[in-house]
């Protein structure tokens, strides 16, 4: 038995499954994955009203720009997926556009069997249901999912969390990379700043 990790790319209404193998190389690898109430987060929050209240990034386009694209993973199990929303930070891009935190991944997290959500940020409150912490978000899921490290008993370092404009894990896949582009793109645009220094 090796780790497996599943995780599903939703691009603009399609849903393309992305299989991570962690162990050895197999010739004819046979791979299985399920997941319960599969939900974009278009349909979360039309499902769940409340997480307006969650001031989510994404809804705050004067700092922030979308990346249209999610990443759904499944740490805990095919009823409990993991929503990871990307957005690029205006603000950040202006002060240092070389800064490790113009990319900011927040994740929203739904539990099929409760139909709960909790959405994750830097700026929840800790133990909060509706808008948890990212110590929460790690405390939660645990170390290694989401690159989350122990630093003390109650405080984690979520090494998914920030992103530099340039860092390779964003411009794996085409349609991502080209999503993460865009969006970085309009930033740049949007707030005078050259294109050549994100690397575009």
């Amino acid at each position: 038995m090796a780790r497996l990790a599943t995780r599903t790319w939703i691009d603009r209404g399609s849903r393309r499954l992305a299989v991570q193998w962690f162990g050895r190389e197999l010739p004819n690898p046979t791979v299985s994955v399920r997941a319960s109430q599969l939900r974009s987060v278009a349909e979360l929050e039309q499902e769940h009203p409340e997480l307006v209240q969650a001031v989510m990034k994404h809804q705050q386009p004067a700092r922030f720009v979308l990346c249209q694209v999610f990443i759904v993973s499944f740490p805990a199990g095919d009823s409990t997926p993991v929503y990871g929303i990307f957005t690029v930070d205006k603000d950040e891009l202006v002060k240092n556009p070389a800064s490790r935190r113009v990319v900011k991944q927040d994740f929203l997290v739904y539990h099929a069997p409760t139909k709960s959500v909790t959405y994750y940020s830097g700026g929840g409150t800790r133990g909060d249901r509706l808008h948890g912490t990212i110590d929460d978000f790690c405390a939660r899921f645990g170390e290694p999912h989401f690159d989350c490290r122990p630093l003390s008993a109650t405080r984690w370092d979520c090494g998914d969390h920030w992103y530099a404009a340039t860092d390779p894990r964003l411009r794996q896949e085409p349609s991502f990379r080209a999503a993460f582009e865009d969006a970085l793109r309009r930033a740049a645009v949007e707030r005078g700043v050259d294109t050549a220094l994100i690397g575009l």
